[in-house]
C-alpha cells in the first residue's frame, strides 16, 4: 500500500512537471506569434496560422494532462491536498487562451499595417525635392509630346493584380477570424462545462433547501403540539385545583349562604304559593287524623293496663287524671300542632304520660 502511494505521488509530481513544461512551451509559442520575422519566406498570415495550430495542440495536451491529473488526485484521495495547485494550473490554461487570442489580434494588426504601408510605398512614392531650375525644365519640357497610352493587357493585368491583393487580404482576415472563432468555441465549451457544474451544484442546493424547509415545518408542527399539550395540562391542573377548593372549602359556606338567602327572601313562596298552601292543608289534615288514632290507641292501651291493677286505688285515680290529660293533649295537638309530625305527637304524649304517672 505504501509503495502504491509512493508510485501515485510520483505520477502526480510528473503530471505537475509536464504541465509546467507545456505552459512554458505555450508561452514561448504565443510570444513568437506577435514577432515579425523578416527572414520568413511565406506570408505573415501563414506563419501566424502555423504557430497558432502548434499552440492549440499544446493547449489541448495541457488540458488532457489536467484531466489525467484530476483523475489521479481523485483516485488517490489527495484532491483536497493538491486542490489549490490544480485550480492554479486550470486558471493558467484560461490565461494561455486569452494570451493566444491577444497575440493573434496583435499579429493581424501588424500584418494590416505592413500591407497598408506596402501599398502606400507602391502607389504613392515620395517625390524627390529637385532644384528650382530643374523643376522648371521638367515642367515645360516636352509640352508638345503626347503621353503614351497603356495597352489593354496592361490595364487588365493591373486590375487583376489589385483584385488579387484584395482577395489575399480578405483571405488573411477570414483565416484570422476562423482562428478567433475556434478560440471562442473553446471558450464557450469551457463556459458550458462550468455552467453545467454550477447547475448541478444549484440542484443539490435546491434539494438541501427543500429538506431544510420540511424539517423546519416539522419542528414548527411539533412546537405547536407541545404548546397545546402544555396549555391543556395547565387547564386540567387549574380545574382539579378549583374542584378540590370547592369540595374542601367553598362548598358548605356557599350552600349555607344560598339557603339563608332563600329562606330570608322566601323565594319558594314566590313561585309556588297556592301549591304550598294546599300541600300544607292536606298535610295538616293527615297529621290530625294520625294523631287522633295514636291518641285513641294510647288511651285504650293505658286503660287495659290499669284495669289489671284495680287493687291500687291511687293508680286508678292516676289513670283517670292521665286519661283526662291525654285527652287534653290530643285536643291541643289536633287544634294547634299543624306543622308537627306524628312522631312528635307520640313523643309528646308519652312524655305527658310519664309525668302524670
Amino acid at each position: 500500500m505504501i509503495a502504491s502511494d509512493e508510485l501515485r505521488s510520483g505520477d502526480i509530481e510528473r503530471c505537475f512537471h509536464g504541465l509546467q513544461a507545456l505552459q512554458n512551451e505555450a508561452f514561448s509559442q504565443i510570444a513568437s506569434i506577435a514577432i515579425t520575422d523578416e527572414d520568413y519566406e511565406g506570408s505573415i498570415e501563414s506563419r501566424r496560422t502555423k504557430i497558432s495550430r502548434r499552440v492549440q495542440q499544446t493547449l489541448n495536451n495541457y488540458r488532457d494532462l489536467l484531466d489525467i491529473l484530476k483523475a489521479e488526485l481523485t483516485s488517490s484521495g489527495r484532491y483536497d491536498f493538491y486542490k489549490e495547485d490544480y485550480l492554479a494550473y486550470q486558471q493558467k490554461l484560461r490565461h494561455l487562451r486569452v494570451r493566444l487570442r491577444e497575440s493573434q489580434l496583435l499579429s493581424s494588426a501588424r500584418e494590416r499595417e505592413k500591407i497598408h504601408q506596402a501599398r502606400i510605398d507602391k502607389y504613392a512614392p515620395k517625390p524627390k525635392s529637385p532644384d528650382h531650375p530643374e523643376a522648371r525644365e521638367q515642367l515645360f519640357a516636352g509640352r508638345s509630346t503626347t503621353k503614351s497610352k497603356e495597352t489593354v493587357d496592361d490595364q487588365i493585368f493591373a486590375h487583376n493584380k489589385s483584385i488579387t491583393a484584395a482577395l489575399q487580404s480578405t483571405r488573411q482576415m477570414m483565416a484570422s477570424s476562423i482562428v478567433q472563432t475556434g478560440l471562442n468555441i473553446d471558450s464557450l465549451d469551457q463556459q458550458t462545462k462550468d455552467i453545467a457544474q454550477l447547475s448541478f451544484k444549484l440542484s443539490d442546493l435546491t434539494a438541501t433547501l427543500g429538506k431544510s424547509k420540511n424539517i423546519v415545518r416539522f419542528i414548527e408542527q411539533q412546537d405547536k403540539q407541545d404548546k397545546k399539550r402544555i396549555y391543556m395540562s395547565i387547564g386540567f391542573l387549574l380545574l382539579c385545583s378549583a374542584w378540590v377548593l370547592w369540595r374542601r372549602i367553598f362548598r358548605l359556606p356557599v350552600r349555607l349562604l344560598l339557603w339563608t338567602m332563600l329562606k330570608v327572601f322566601r323565594v319558594f313562596s314566590w313561585f309556588l304559593p297556592n301549591m304550598n298552601f294546599d300541600y300544607s292543608a292536606s298535610k295538616m289534615a293527615s297529621k290530625m287524623a294520625v294523631s287522633s288514632s295514636v291518641a285513641e290507641t294510647i288511651l285504650s292501651t293505658t286503660s287495659d293496663t290499669l284495669s289489671s291493677i284495680s287493687s291500687v286505688s291511687s293508680l286508678s285515680s292516676a289513670l283517670e287524671s292521665a286519661v283526662s290529660v291525654v285527652s287534653d293533649i290530643v285536643i291541643d295537638i289536633d287544634t294547634n300542632s299543624a306543622a308537627s309530625t306524628w312522631e312528635d305527637v307520640v313523643s309528646t304524649a308519652l312524655q305527658y304520660a310519664k309525668d302524670e304517672l
